[in-house]
């Protein structure tokens, strides 16, 4: 039973711990196409690749057992920096659809907001 506790322990620190790289990776992919309306396919495959681990963020932030050990000043600057991103989203400046499909936003949106 304490081989299994210990081992439940590392999982979640591992998670914990890889949360900031993920976070940081969706928002530099969205970094990258903001102000286009079409990513180039570098920037698509990177949205491709990054930007579908973020309800990763949302499954961790809701968790009882995750929202103490996640929710810093550095998780809680890199939503003010999606919610920045979803404003042009938003607006129209940036578009992902062309790499993410037509309801990347909305979906982006859920995750950020909820």
């Amino acid at each position: 039973l304490e081989y299994m506790m210990r081992c439940l322990d590392l999982l979640n620190s591992l998670f914990v711990a890889e949360l900031p790289q993920v976070m940081g990776e969706a928002t530099a992919s969205l970094e990258a196409i903001s102000g286009r309306k079409h990513p180039s396919s570098t920037q698509a495959k990177q949205l491709k690749l990054h930007v579908p681990l973020l309800p990763v963020m949302l499954h961790l932030a809701t968790s009882q057992v995750f929202r103490p050990r996640i929710v810093t000043e550095q998780f809680m600057s890199g939503i003010g920096t999606l919610l920045t991103h979803l404003q042009g989203l938003d607006s129209g400046t940036t578009s992902m659809e062309s790499a993410l499909g037509p309801t990347a936003m909305e979906d982006l949106m859920h995750v950020v907001l909820s």
